[in-house]
């Protein structure tokens, strides 16, 4: 079995606000796969959060792309509110502004385990993040 590191950081310069951005990196070992930044391309008002799920949607969509079923991925970001619900620590908030954005990783993560990829989910310090914090500011 493989073991992947997928990285993802959000951005939204004004929080909330109109304009958000996004970077990630899968690394095997300390061999770069793939990277990727870009806008968030989501509708409505915008804040660190959405770009944090919208971040690792895009990994996601990497990872299917990228990497061969039976992979194993430490996803590992930033983020205390996301990746405490991602590990089901906290439960996502329907009222909340990311909740749909949630939902599309979540709904996505389901179809990717089902396709027999496994995740583990890890908080890291922003000075463990750094590459992705630079992707997602271009």
């Amino acid at each position: 079995m493989n073991i992947y590191a997928l990285h993802f950081d959000g951005s939204c310069p004004k929080n909330p606000g109109e304009k958000a951005s996004y970077g990630f990196t899968i690394h095997e070992s300390i061999e770069l796969i793939k990277k990727d930044h870009g806008a968030v391309l989501l509708d409505g008002i915008l804040d660190n959060h959405i770009a944090e799920f919208f971040a690792l949607y895009r990994g996601l969509q990497a990872v299917e792309s990228s990497l061969l079923p039976g992979s194993w991925i430490e996803v590992r970001g930033d983020d205390r509110t996301v990746m405490n619900i991602l590990s089901k620590r906290w439960k996502a908030m329907p009222e909340k502004r990311y909740y749909p954005a949630y939902l599309k990783v979540s709904n996505y993560l389901k179809k990717l385990r089902k396709l027999g990829y496994t995740f583990q989910f890890y908080w890291i310090p922003r000075t463990m993040n750094t590459e992705c914090d630079l992707l997602s500011r271009q």
